[in-house]
């Protein structure tokens, strides 16, 4: 019995550290964006608010989800995070770490789709910010 208590306590601890953690850069970034979006989206843009700001992350290994309305049941869930205001999911990486696009790519949200700044021709956390916050208008 302790065996068994022992091998379900390892398997639990295993599998949550193994989980995939969305880098602290990016969500420093992507915090900006949203931040910067909530105070002048509606101002430079009527009806901001009103688009959905679905924001699929591209990281060499994995795709991180973030404020998508409805995110399809292949994504798994790694929970709620206070700063980003959203509900974060995962799934391994299907689009190119280079993206920076607008497109339904899942469940026919409109989604932005982006790579880490390093890896898209933004290089850095400006451009970047700059490129996701222009993609919403898509």
């Amino acid at each position: 019995m302790r065996f068994v208590f022992a091998t379900s306590i390892l398997l639990l601890v295993h599998g949550v550290w193994a989980q995939p953690h969305l880098p602290a850069t990016d969500r420093i970034r992507l915090a900006e964006a949203f931040r910067i979006g909530e105070a002048l989206g509606n101002r430079a843009w009527e009806g901001w608010d009103k688009a959905p700001f679905a924001v699929l992350l591209v990281t060499p290994d994995n795709e991180f989800l973030l404020r998508h309305p409805r995110p399809t049941q292949d994504f798994t869930l790694i929970g709620y995070d206070s700063l980003l205001q959203s509900n974060i999911h995962f799934w391994k990486r299907t689009q190119p770490v280079h993206f920076l696009a607008t497109f339904p790519a899942v469940g026919g949200i409109s989604t932005i789709v982006i790579g880490q700044a390093e890896n898209t021709m933004a290089k850095t956390s400006t451009p970047w910010v700059v490129t996701m916050l222009h993609e919403h208008f898509h």
